[in-house]
């Protein structure tokens, strides 16, 4: 199945000839965003855009009309199975990531202790029921005989291809869903991780975001769209890639090896059947190897480590892995990172707001997703410049993303089955989330005490709430019910005041 996917989806020819998708889609996806914001703000102002949907969108879209002729529009009738099936695939990686009893210690897997195997089992059914449909369809076309042999995608060849082959015992329909589901989720959620971190660098460092639109424009111009045979010419945006890529690799973890024979590595002797996974997370971050790890210098690829590329050559930069186990798709994605990205920031002027940092904290699981989503207010790039596009941080967009602070005590009584959020004046500051455990026992009696006042107050006068505010230097309190949908802004005011800030989050 692997040279078969390699020949007839991902070869050099393939991919050159399926170079019009990509292209097609990343054009088609700009000019709704632009559509969008001519019809809400006139064609003068911002307009509010979450980046992981867009890019997710984007993505979504070019490997299904590659693998099952799919094409999604994400408004309407379309945005829920869009959402759908970004959902199931984004939870499949979560799920893959998570440490399992079971795994561990056999004999009590029956316990499914965190509830992990019931989420894989439902998650399961869902994935099967979407690509069971897909691959439904193309047998009623198939028999039909409405496609012809210049339309046939991926399902359909392999429809053709393996019809009658032997698949050592296993369903036909099995390894076809299996295979399908496996690129599907490999392109869509690592592809666009890695655009969502590389926006998001160049958001915090502002002068690599300009040297990238320059670069746009001195190579491509302002009276035509970027395009797939431009991206050769823009080595520094290649450059914020790859640094993006060694920071933030969407696979922190490589895939699994096992040792076939008895050797010794580094000093240890290693038995055969021993599985080995590399920390590509922490070979990236070497200081051994990386001259100050931690911070985003794309030059660096321009000057001591130029010569140095992600295709698993360099035993220092692995975030596709390497040898024989060489992710398949590293094509695909370099190119649509690259193509996406140019064709973005080519378009639109960013910026974040009052020059707030985006959140850099990640989630856990199987791909390095971002934490917090990245909605952006944009605005389309003129040749003077344009007005700002302002991307992610303010107070009132991040209650929609994963900034909150969940009490410890959390579900013992019904109103904290709800979390509380709480900015400081600066809004720079956040309480701690579920993957930063640093909030300290003042803290959590501070927040405690907060919760019971706001729950008191919540029916009397606003100026009581105010003063309450005011007390613990807080501008903005938000309470969710236990009602998800429900989400209650109690009061949203920014002090004028002249008192410093406080030193620390509450």
């Amino acid at each position: 199945m692997r040279k078969l996917t390699a020949s007839e989806l991902l070869s050099a020819t393939r991919f050159e000839l399926l170079r019009d998708i990509r292209e097609s889609e990343v054009k088609s996806s700009l000019k709704e965003l632009y559509r969008e914001w001519v019809e809400r703000s006139g064609g003068s102002g911002e307009l509010l855009v979450e980046m992981k949907a867009w890019f997710g969108d984007v993505n979504l879209n070019v490997i299904l009309r590659m693998i099952a002729g799919k094409r999604y529009s994400g408004k309407g009738e379309d945005e829920q199975q869009v959402r759908r099936i970004q959902r199931v695939f984004r939870e499949f990686f979560r799920l893959t990531g998570l440490f399992v009893v079971g795994d561990a210690i056999p004999f009590l897997g029956w316990l499914d202790l965190g509830g992990e195997v019931k989420e894989m089992k439902k998650t399961a059914i869902e994935i099967d029921s979407i690509v069971s449909e897909w691959l439904e369809e193309h047998r009623i076309i198939k028999v039909s005989g409405e496609t012809a042999e210049t339309e046939q995608d991926f399902i359909d060849v392999l429809l053709s291809v393996l019809n009658g082959v032997d698949l050592a015992g296993y369903d036909f329909d099995t390894v076809l869903k299996a295979t399908c589901m496996i690129l599907i989720a490999g392109a869509t959620d690592t592809t666009t991780v890695t655009m969502i971190w590389a926006l998001s660098l160049l958001l915090n460092n502002r002068h690599a975001l300009k040297k990238v639109q320059d670069e746009l424009d001195e190579h491509v111009g302002k009276k035509r769209l970027v395009n797939e045979s431009d991206i050769n010419k823009l080595v520094y945006l290649q450059a914020v890639v790859k640094e993006t890529l060694r920071l933030y690799p969407a696979g922190p973890l490589g895939s699994p090896r096992e040792f076939t024979e008895n050797c010794t590595l580094g000093g240890y002797n290693i038995r055969a059947g021993t599985r080995f996974i590399l920390n590509v997370w922490k070979l990236h971050r070497d200081p051994r190897i990386w001259s100050n790890p931690l911070e985003f210098q794309p030059e660096r690829f321009l000057n001591i480590h130029k010569d140095m590329d992600v295709k698993g050559q360099h035993f220092e930069l692995l975030p596709f892995g390497g040898g024989r186990r060489l992710c398949p798709g590293i094509s695909f994605g370099l190119q649509m990172t690259h193509l996406a990205l140019a064709s973005l920031l080519q378009a639109f002027e960013i910026t974040t707001p009052s020059n707030v940092e985006v959140d850099m904290s990640a989630t856990f699981g199987l791909s390095n997703m971002k934490t917090s989503t990245t909605p952006i207010l944009e605005h389309q790039r003129t040749s003077e410049g344009g007005s700002p596009i302002l991307l992610g941080g303010s107070p009132l967009q991040r209650i929609f993303g994963k900034n909150i602070w969940r009490p410890p005590w959390g579900r013992s009584r019904q109103l904290l089955l709800a979390t509380l959020m709480v900015f400081t004046r600066s809004h720079s500051r956040r309480v701690t989330d579920d993957a930063d455990h640093t909030t300290t026992m003042d803290n959590e009696a501070t927040l405690r005490r907060l919760i019971d006042q706001v729950e008191q107050m919540r029916q009397q006068h606003d100026a009581e709430l105010r003063n309450m505010c005011a007390q613990h230097e807080i501008d903005l309190v938000v309470m969710r019910t236990a009602n998800e949908a429900d989400l209650a802004v109690l009061r949203v005011e920014k002090r004028v005041d002249s008192r410093p800030a406080p030193s620390t989050p509450l």
